[in-house]
């Protein structure tokens, strides 16, 4: 029994260790930070730290406080020291709770701080987001990957009320297809582009691209009748209802490295656009069938050039060079919505992407 209590303290002394080895303050790092609105985990978590994705590893949760994992503007984030171990917490003070270490010097005399028991009752939806919004927004509830054979089977419309042609928000339109009374609120979607693996050819999914919702008001044989309840574009014949899937977007999620090793490619660039920098949105062909998150952090890699071997005559590709880095935000099976957070070169189909260890 000593044998293994000694064999697991030296285990997680080891783990200790790589850990303070492995995550690295940002040497500008604030020992404390009254979080404000705009504020993004994104940029809280370069402030503090030198590589984003490791936020998870130093992030201490204060089961004191409701969804501790949450952080809201007005929110005082800190240095802490617990259980020997540097951590960034949410801390309020108060006359009771625990008491947790600052860094020597900090706080109070004895460098400790209390933690108040507290209840929030703000909504989900103010805490603060991984990333703007707004930078990814149309592809949060909009743009979706659909299988080509579910696309081929949906509905269609027919025509708007007195045969209209272009139609948008509060018009009436008809469409045929096999309709479920039970879930009266379809997504009309515009055929994009199928995207296929730039390794291995296969179809990995089809990209539809947000119209609207409308709402089932009536069926007669095939004939549905719709009434249009958003429009982000025109609405016109042959384009595609599907019903509209439950909700499966994170309101908030932190930055973080995947949990195993992956390699991929960039197969897409929305937007009909050939580069894509800061900020941009881009597709990869890997997702949730291989560990992908929500929040998972890739590193980018300019592909090498293609050249010749000056002596044999042999092709071969050089190697590649670091690129950025970016953010999964939306998953699918084989395929997910990336956002390049830092771009160094323009990124194009064909670079390749894996995780950031």
């Amino acid at each position: 029994m000593f044998i293994r209590i000694k064999m697991l303290l030296a285990a997680v002394f080891v783990a200790s260790v790589a850990m303070a080895d492995t995550v690295r303050l940002s040497p500008d790092a604030p020992e404390r930070y009254v979080v404000v609105k705009g504020d993004t985990l994104w940029d809280i978590s370069g402030m503090f730290l030198e590589n984003p994705w490791q936020w998870p590893e130093i992030w201490a949760l204060n089961q004191q406080i409701e969804n501790p994992h949450l952080i809201y503007p007005g929110d005082e984030l800190a240095l802490v020291w617990i259980e020997g171990q540097q951590r960034i917490t949410t801390i309020r003070r108060g006359e009771a709770g625990n008491t947790i270490r600052l860094r020597p010097g900090q706080g109070s005399d004895d460098g400790t701080v209390q933690l108040q028991p507290s209840v929030r009752v703000e909504p989900i939806e103010n805490a603060i987001p991984s990333i703007e919004r707004q930078k990814i927004q149309a592809f949060l509830k909009g743009n979706r990957i659909i299988d080509p054979g579910i696309m081929a089977r949906a509905g269609y419309v027919i025509s708007g009320d007195e045969g209209r042609s272009l139609l948008g928000e509060g018009d009436r339109m008809y469409a045929r297809g096999l309709w479920d009374n039970d879930n009266p609120t379809y997504e009309v979607f515009r055929p994009g582009r199928v995207i296929v693996d730039v390794e291995t050819g296969e179809v990995l999914g089809f990209e539809a691209v947000a119209l609207g919702e409308a709402s089932l008001e009536r069926v007669q044989g095939p004939i549905g009748t719709f009434d249009i309840q958003r429009s982000f574009e025109n609405i016109g014949p042959d384009d595609r209802l599907l019903a509209l899937p439950p909700e499966r977007l994170q309101p908030v999620f932190f930055p973080s490295a995947p949990v195993s090793r992956i390699e991929g490619r960039v197969v897409h660039v929305p937007n009909g656009v050939e580069y894509a920098g800061q900020f941009d949105v881009i597709m990869i062909n890997r997702g949730e069938a291989d560990g992908l998150e929500p929040g998972n952090v890739m590193q980018l890699w300019r592909r090498g050039a293609e050249v010749r071997d000056p002596r044999t005559g042999d092709k071969m590709r050089l190697p590649g060079e670091a690129a950025g880095t970016g953010m999964i935000f939306r998953t699918f099976e084989k395929l997910s919505y990336m956002i390049i957070m830092e771009a160094e070169s323009p990124i194009k189909l064909g670079d390749a992407v894996s995780d950031p260890r």
